[in-house]
């Protein structure tokens, strides 16, 4: 058994793992880091070809080479801050509150302050390890966060997570270097 507490940097940790996962949301931000600058090269190429005019032309290059250094900084912040803030007006009663989590034969009970659930081990579908978290996906679509906090409590963690993984049957997914880009 292990007992924790969860913060919003926990939950944004989370969130900001899912979406660099998510291909869905990385063709978003990889078309739109290419489709302005583009754009500001057809007006270049415009302004250059039939208005003669190499001043606007070069603003207009300078404004898509601006753009493809400058968005992925921009989007990286932009994530970050509207999770930041759907987190904490969606898990306000969360934090601060321990959470325990407990092995019991083919089930796992999930107890904090407001719940108590019991699922079935076979109910894990993924546990991922990055080098603050551990992430364990559910079948039903939801998912236990288990920060690795401290340096006392991160042998108690990680024999958790391997009992955890031994009883399902589930393999850890490693990605220790992981970083929000």
């Amino acid at each position: 058994m292990i007992s924790y507490n969860l913060e919003p940097a926990d939950y944004l940790t989370y969130q900001l793992f899912m979406a660099s996962k998510s291909k869905q949301i990385r063709t978003k931000r990889r078309r739109n880091w290419l489709l302005i600058p583009c754009i500001y090269i057809i007006f270049a190429a415009l302004a250059f070809y039939f208005g003669k005019q190499k001043n606007i032309a070069l603003v207009f290059s300078i404004l898509a080479g601006s753009w493809l250094i400058i968005y992925p900084f921009y989007t990286r912040w932009i994530y970050k801050d509207k999770f930041k803030k759907a987190i904490i007006k969606n898990n306000k009663e969360i934090f601060g509150k321990v959470i325990s989590l407990k092995i019991d034969g083919d089930k796992f009970i999930i107890n904090d302050t407001i719940n108590k659930k019991t699922n079935l081990l076979s109910e894990i579908t993924v546990i991922q390890e990055i080098s603050s978290h551990f992430f364990v996906k559910l079948s039903k679509g939801s998912s236990i966060i288990i920060p690795k906090q401290d340096s006392t409590k991160i042998k108690e963690v990680n024999t958790f997570i391997f009992e955890l993984s031994k009883s399902s049957r589930i393999k850890v997914s490693k990605e220790l270097d992981w970083k929000w880009r």
